[in-house]
């Protein structure tokens, strides 16, 4: 038999051409013995043999399989370059995500500041009868009970704006 191969060989072959060179394609020469068998080759036979060009199988997902040359670095080149332009998108997202749950944080904290000063206005406003406040030219006055109870309610309208609870 020498050079040449029985189909199952060829099988075993191929799998191990695929697995080591997967972007190279190969020329093959397959011929008929004697006595009927079929053989492939890497190598032409003596009297000559039918030459067949075999290609890489298509990648998984019907990607194209890579190939050689210099066609298959300029494909080589290419995946990689799409790798790193997602590679960056996906950092680009990652930090956007990342601004997005600080910005939401702050924002939290804010509300709950906010929420704690009206809880703690409200609870000094009703528990005293007489509040006082500093004018403009920094001498206090005290409220009247209608101003009194109109802050009460300002106070409870930011209480429900500011805290998760509403109240």
């Amino acid at each position: 038999m020498g050079a040449a191969l029985t189909v199952n060989a060829l099988a075993a072959l191929a799998l191990l051409a695929a697995a080591a060179a997967p972007a190279a394609a190969a020329t093959v020469y397959r011929w008929v013995d004697e006595q009927g068998r079929v053989h492939f080759s890497d190598r032409p036979p003596p009297g000559g043999g039918e030459r067949l060009e075999v290609r890489p199988a298509p990648a998984p997902g019907g990607a194209p399989a890579p190939r050689g040359g210099a066609e298959g670095g300029m494909e080589a080149a290419g995946r990689a370059e799409r790798q790193r332009r997602l590679l960056r998108a996906f950092e680009a997202e990652r930090r956007e995500r990342e601004a997005a749950r600080a910005r939401a944080a702050a924002e939290r904290r804010r509300r709950e500041a906010r929420c704690r000063h009206a809880r703690r206005r409200l609870a000094l406003y009703e528990r005293v009868h007489v509040v006082y406040e500093t004018d403009a030219k920094g001498r206090r006055r005290a409220l009247g009970e209608a101003e009194r109870a109109a802050r009460i309610r300002a106070l409870r309208a930011e209480i429900a704006r500011w805290c998760e609870d509403g109240g």
